[in-house]
């Protein structure tokens, strides 16, 4: 079944490839965009946050805090889809497990 097309119908919905956040990274790059206060706001805007955060040390890149933190910030108008993209790929951290 080599060079064989197929089609479909359906749409095609690309695998979700999750990695893992260095935290270290993350809260540099969000100081670098001067939003360090915010970052701090929402980690303390809950105690399970609070705790996760705290007790992690690598966060997956689809980890519902993660994904709760970008809507936020984007929500605030403080930056926008594309960049927190950018940001969460930009804090990757350099050993996968």
């Amino acid at each position: 079944m080599d060079s064989v097309l197929v089609r479909s119908w359906e749409e095609y919905i690309p695998e979700v490839v999750v990695f893992q956040i260095s935290k270290v990274k993350l809260r540099d790059n969000v100081a670098s965009l001067g939003l360090e206060s915010y970052l701090d706001g929402y980690l303390n805007s809950d105690e399970k946050i609070a705790q996760k955060w705290t007790e992690s040390v690598v966060l997956d890149s689809n980890d519902e805090m993660v994904v709760s933190a970008c809507a936020y910030f984007v929500a605030q108008n403080l930056i926008t889809e594309e960049q927190c993209v950018e940001l969460l790929n930009n804090s990757m951290s350099e050993y996968q497990v």
